[in-house]
């Protein structure tokens, strides 16, 4: 059974080395940045891995690089989660 310790970063972190050259920010929001966070949505269908707010992060940083506590997660409903990025850019992006 594959768990959140066999997760790789390395997907999430060219996918910040390309944000942080296109838009010169990072993909998780910070407290010092300008722009306005901006929120998207996820839902998902079936897991292995026990899906919470915590593993949620892990996961978004595994994909999109970022810190996981950064992306401030919130458990909607069901299998679904709220987060943040930070700025439309990068939601755009990512939803592209």
């Amino acid at each position: 059974m594959v768990g959140l310790s066999d997760l790789y970063f390395d997907p999430g972190a060219k996918f910040e080395d390309l944000v942080r050259a296109r838009f010169g920010c990072s993909v998780s929001p910070t407290s010092d940045s300008p722009l306005p966070e901006f929120y998207l949505v996820t839902s998902f269908g079936r897991s292995t891995v026990r899906l919470n707010a915590d593993s949620i992060g892990l996961l978004l940083q595994s994909c999109l690089g970022g810190v996981a506590k950064d992306f401030n997660v919130t458990h909607l409903s069901g299998w679904m989660f709220k987060f943040s990025v930070s700025c439309k850019n990068v939601g755009f992006m990512i939803r592209l």
